[in-house]
C-alpha cells in the first residue's frame, strides 16, 4: 500500500528547485554576518583616523544606502525563513487532517450493520480519493477495495455498491488505481440456477483486473464494454450490451440480446444464444 508521502512532488523535471526552510535559515545567518562585518568595516574606515566633522558625515551618508540594502537582504531572508516554517507547519497540519480523515473513514467503514455509518465512511474516504495527495488517496482506495472484497465478492446486492462505485470511479480518473486484482464469484455446486434468482454483477472501477465467474453482467449505461480491458468473464451471461468485440476477455460465456461486432477467439462463443453478428 502506498505511503502517505508518495507522489506528493509532481514537479516537472525542468522546473527550478524549491528553496527549503534550511536554505532560508542559512541565507539569513550568512546575510546577517556579512551585514555586521560590513558595518564594522565601514565604521573602522570612516573613523580609524579620527573624526573629521566635514568629510566623515559625507562619507557616512554615501555608505548609508548600502547599509540599508544589507539590512533589507537580512529582512528578506528572515521573512523567507519564517514563511517556510509557516508553510511546513500548515502542510503538517493538513497532513494530520488527512490522516484523521483516513482513520475516521476506516473506522466508520468497519461498523458492519450500521448502514448510515458505512455511507459516512465511504463519503469520508471519497474526500481523500478526490484530493491532491495521492498517497492518502491510494490508501483510501485500498480500504474501499477491502470492503468490496469482504462484502461483495459473492454478490453485488449491497446497498453501498453504487456509492462505492462512484468514489472508485473518481479515484480511477485521478490516477489512483489500486493496482489490485479481485474475483467476483458465486459458483455454488449445490445451487440450482433454474430455481433461484441469478447473481447480477456490475462494473466497479479502480482495480487492475476484475474476474467475473458465472452470474449475469447486464448493460451499464455509464460504460462501453469494449472499452473495459481490465475485465475477464468466465461462464458469465452478458445481456443487452449491444456491439461486442469477442476476445480473450471471455471464456465460455453466454451472450443474450447482444450484437457480435468482431470475433477474436471462437471459444468465447460456446453456449451463446440470442446473439447476432453485426
Amino acid at each position: 500500500m502506498a505511503g502517505a508521502g508518495r507522489d506528493k512532488d509532481d514537479r516537472p523535471v525542468g522546473e527550478w528547485p524549491a528553496i527549503t526552510e534550511n536554505d532560508w535559515y542559512a541565507f539569513a545567518i550568512i546575510s546577517a554576518i556579512l551585514t555586521a562585518v560590513a558595518v564594522v568595516a565601514a565604521f573602522a574606515w570612516i573613523f580609524c583616523d579620527g573624526f573629521d566633522p566635514e568629510a566623515d558625515p559625507k562619507l557616512a551618508q554615501t555608505l548609508a544606502p548600502f547599509g540599508v540594502a544589507f539590512f533589507a537582504v537580512v529582512t528578506f531572508c528572515t521573512a523567507g525563513w519564517r514563511g517556510s516554517i509557516n508553510t511546513r507547519q500548515a502542510n503538517q497540519s493538513e497532513s494530520e487532517g488527512r490522516a484523521k480523515l483516513l482513520q475516521e473513514g476506516a473506522k466508520l467503514l468497519g461498523e458492519t450493520g450500521k448502514d448510515a455509518h458505512i455511507s459516512a465512511g465511504i463519503t469520508t474516504l471519497g474526500v481523500l480519493v478526490s484530493g491532491s495527495d495521492k498517497g492518502y488517496a491510494r490508501q483510501a482506495m485500498d480500504l474501499l477495495a477491502d470492503f468490496i472484497e469482504d462484502h461483495m465478492s459473492r454478490t453485488h446486492a449491497n446497498r453501498h455498491r453504487p456509492q462505492i462505485s462512484g468514489v472508485m470511479q473518481n479515484g480511477d480518473r485521478n490516477g489512483v488505481n489500486t493496482e489490485r486484482e479481485i474475483v467476483f464469484d458465486y459458483t455454488d455446486p449445490g445451487r440450482d440456477d433454474g430455481d433461484d434468482e441469478p447473481t447480477y454483477w456490475y462494473y466497479i472501477p479502480g482495480f487492475k483486473m476484475i474476474h467475473y465467474q458465472s452470474g449475469e453482467f447486464e448493460k451499464d449505461v455509464h460504460y462501453n464494454l469494449n472499452d473495459l480491458k481490465n475485465v475477464k468473464f468466465r461462464h458469465t451471461q452478458l445481456v443487452d450490451w449491444g456491439p461486442i468485440d469477442i476476445d480473450d476477455r471471455f471464456y465460455r460465456c453466454r451472450f443474450r440480446r447482444c450484437d457480435i461486432a468482431s470475433i477474436e477467439t471462437i471459444i468465447s462463443l460456446l453456449g451463446a444464444n440470442n446473439c447476432r453478428a453485426k
